[in-house]
């Protein structure tokens, strides 16, 4: 028996031997114990991947690892919630902040369950309580996701955790009910973000869904604007702490976010959290920021019912980034 912690059932590791795959040859894989531990065996090309701290360890240790794996890394360490949530740890007492919107029961219900980029299982873990069948959570960090199988074990949450890379993700094809993901895709550059969707079509049964929210920043939002010399001196400075160069943020505009999603039977793009005032110029917040923040989130909501109709994409410019769900 596979046991994490005793906190993932037999069940569940009997399903993820179902979906995960081989790296290489994407073959189903055997669960084997060797003398050094438990792993996953390719019978086809022969390797091992190693169950360490309950992770599936499945990351190719190449360029783009070393690249953008190890920044992850390293922001992970320094604070592992702003690296995910923006948001200092030592100003929040639970680490499910800043939560973007969650998936209903009846789409997780008895579903294969994919987290995208599950960091530290800001939002994993809730869905996973949801009844699913089998949920797994993949991220390039090794360290966001020691984390994660810390909260698994303190909140008994079934996850299966897999250290992988999600342009080339080591499970079956059309394996998966529901894929969801936030605030990945903009890490992304153009070429990366194709092979990533490519990817969550070939993992998606016809007829799944993909949720991807606060994924894509508007780029003509109109009050980023303001802030937009100061983030390029910061650029060229890099003299956050916490900056590291696979850490950077991509936006877009709505046609190109359609563009994104060619291929997908259905897609619903949604303009969120509208602002008709600027909380900040540049580094410095706007008097009454409280008052300010009320008046956007009323606003946000009065559009929202109404951003069915064409003549408010007038005011996507007011939109700080797009939702997206898209059926296959």
């Amino acid at each position: 028996m596979l046991n994490n912690a005793e906190v993932v059932s037999q069940s569940h590791w009997t399903e993820a031997l179902k979906v995960v795959a081989c790296t290489r040859c994407k073959a189903s894989l055997s669960l084997i114990k060797t003398s050094v531990g438990k792993h996953l065996y390719c019978d086809n090309c022969g390797i091992y991947y190693p169950i360490q701290n309950g992770i599936i360890r499945m990351l190719k240790e190449d360029d783009r690892y070393l690249q953008v794996g190890k920044d992850w890394d390293e922001a992970a360490k320094f604070d592992h919630i702003r690296a995910a949530a923006a948001i200092s740890k030592e100003s929040v007492e639970s680490p499910f902040v800043k939560m973007p919107p969650l998936l209903p029961e009846k789409l997780l219900c008895n579903k294969v369950y994919l987290d995208l980029g599950c960091g530290y299982g800001r939002t994993l873990i809730p869905h996973a309580k949801q009844g699913t069948k089998i949920s797994l959570g993949i991220d390039i960090s090794s360290v966001m996701l020691d984390r994660a199988m810390e909260l698994c074990r303190q909140y008994e949450a079934n996850c299966i955790l897999v250290h992988g890379d999600i342009l080339d993700m080591p499970f079956q094809d059309n394996s998966f009910d529901t894929v969801y993901s936030t605030a990945v895709m903009l890490h992304l550059d153009n070429d990366s973000a194709r092979k990533v969707m490519s990817e969550i079509k070939r993992l998606l049964k016809p007829g799944g869904k993909v949720f991807l929210i606060d994924s894509f920043p508007n780029k003509w939002h109109l009050w980023r604007l303001l802030s937009l010399p100061e983030k390029l001196v910061s650029l060229i400075m890099r003299h956050l702490r916490y900056y590291h160069r696979g850490i950077f943020g991509r936006f877009y505009t709505y046609s190109q976010v359609m563009h994104v999603f060619n291929g997908f039977s259905k897609i619903n793009i949604f303009p969120t959290n509208y602002q008709l005032l600027p909380k900040n110029v540049g580094r410095f917040g706007v008097p009454f920021r409280d008052k300010v923040k009320s008046i956007n989130e009323k606003f946000s909501r009065t559009i929202k019912l109404r951003q069915g109709k064409k003549k408010y994409r007038l005011l996507n410019c007011l939109a700080v980034h797009f939702d997206v769900e898209a059926t296959l």
